[in-house]
C-alpha cells in the first residue's frame, strides 16, 4: 500500500497534536502534585505557627495527591508505551 503526501502529512499532524497533548497532560499532574504539596506544607507551617488552618488546606491535600500520583503514573505508562512503538 503506498502512502499519499496528505496521509503522511496527516499522520505527522496527528503525531505533533498528540505529542502537544502529553505535555498539557503531563504539565496539569505536575501542577496539581505541585498545588497540592504546597497546600500540605501551608498546614504544617500554619499548625508549627500555631494557628489553625483552613480546613479545606486539608482536603486540597488528600484529594489532589493521590489523583496526581495516579496522573504522573499514567503519564508515565503512556511514555512507556509510545517508547516501545519507536
Amino acid at each position: 500500500m503506498c502512502m499519499t503526501e496528505n496521509d503522511r502529512s496527516r499522520k505527522d499532524g496527528r503525531q505533533q497534536d498528540s505529542g502537544r497533548n502529553r505535555q498539557v497532560f503531563n504539565a496539569l499532574a505536575a501542577a496539581l502534585a505541585i498545588v497540592c504539596v504546597a497546600s500540605l506544607a501551608a498546614v504544617l507551617l500554619i499548625k508549627v505557627a500555631g494557628g489553625q488552618p483552613w480546613v479545606g488546606l486539608d482536603w486540597i491535600a488528600m484529594i489532589g495527591l493521590p489523583l496526581a500520583f495516579i496522573l504522573l503514573g499514567t503519564a508515565l505508562l503512556r511514555a512507556i508505551a509510545r517508547r516501545r512503538q519507536l
